[in-house]
């Protein structure tokens, strides 16, 4: 079974990104440290940008998910936060952490998605089946009808902006777009560092130390030199 989660958007952060032109990876973070399980590696994470535009915006695949620092999410993703600085992330933070003392020390969720897509306004489209109750997300399941409608919509918009001559919109789009399915995340840097992270405990292969801050993610065989970002090529060192 393929899911969908859709998650409600801070503007500023869609704008931010969006004008950044990124196509490769993003960290969607969650200002609390709870753990994220609603979708796992593969699963689609569509952006639903909050009031007053109430349309879903774009989507990416999730990689992974990691309870982290924010100085941490800051040296793996950077602008990919989207922020410009650290201190920026810091106070988007405590914006949903009030009555809190956020440092660069405190720990968030790092929701990793690769290959974002970010549509241009006239490529929006409400959520099917949403209810203003809701919060911050619902998690739509492929087995069912507004799962398979929702994943057509994102690939329908996601091909109309690749390809502006096509029509958006046909009168069969299943005969166009095939059943949700899982993904094969393709890494980038910030999303290697965490997958590896995580691979190794967040413990150093060779000493074991268990400080997080010191610790990085290395290729086995450089980057440099064609090796790529993928668990089987990294390793983390202190």
């Amino acid at each position: 079974m393929t899911r969908i989660y859709v998650g409600n958007t801070d503007n500023n952060w869609f704008d931010y990104c969006s004008s950044l032109g990124i196509t490769d990876e993003v960290n969607f973070w969650q200002p609390s440290a709870k753990a994220f399980n609603a979708i796992g590696e593969g699963e689609r994470f569509a952006f639903r940008l909050k009031s007053p535009r109430n349309r879903i915006g774009g989507f990416g695949t999730l990689s992974n998910s990691s309870i982290l620092p924010i100085q941490i999410a800051w040296e793996a993703f950077g602008v990919r936060n989207g922020v410009a600085n650290l201190d920026d992330l810091v106070s988007a933070i405590a914006r949903y952490r009030t009555g809190e003392n956020v440092t660069p020390a405190t720990f968030i969720v790092c929701r990793v998605l690769v290959e974002p897509v970010f549509l241009p306004e006239p490529l929006w489209f409400p959520v099917p089946d949403w209810s203003n109750s809701i919060v911050s997300s619902k998690t739509f399941s492929g087995d069912h009808e507004a799962g398979v409608r929702l994943w057509r919509d994102l690939e329908v918009a996601a091909s109309a902006q690749s390809v502006s001559e096509s029509p958006v919109f046909t009168d069969h789009p299943s005969q166009r777009f095939g059943v949700p399915t899982l993904v094969t995340p393709r890494l980038g840097q910030g999303a290697f560092r965490v997958a590896i992270t995580e691979l190794y405990g967040r413990q150093c292969a060779l000493t074991d130390g268990r400080v997080l801050p010191a610790l990085d993610a290395a290729h086995i065989k450089p980057y440099g030199e064609g090796g790529l970002h993928v668990g089987s090529n990294g390793i983390l060192l202190r």
